[in-house]
């Protein structure tokens, strides 16, 4: 990869001070890589455009047990919160 670096005389008040700018030119270890690389990209490309179902992926979370339940009960009453509500799901 190329980079250039360039230094302007803004900023830094005096000599050597300054904001510089870098510049990167996008460049391969060797030219034999670039097929390869231009390869990859299209192949990359037309796959980020797919849409993927990950539903099946992601983690499945358990459900409180009635000693949760009654833990998370007890506290909201002390805490004046009243009568929770825990959804009972029905396999």
């Amino acid at each position: 990869m190329a980079t250039t670096q360039t230094s302007t005389g803004v900023g830094g008040g005096g000599s050597g001070g300054g904001i510089s700018n870098v510049t990167t030119a996008p460049g391969y270890g060797a030219p034999f890589l670039q097929p390869l690389g231009q390869k990859i990209g299209n192949q990359l490309a037309g796959i980020l455009c797919q849409p993927t179902n990950i539903a099946g992926l992601m983690p499945q979370i358990a459900g409180q047990n009635i000693l949760q339940q009654g833990a998370a009960q007890t506290i909201a009453n002390q805490a004046g919160l009243g009568n929770l509500q825990f959804n009972h799901k029905v396999n």
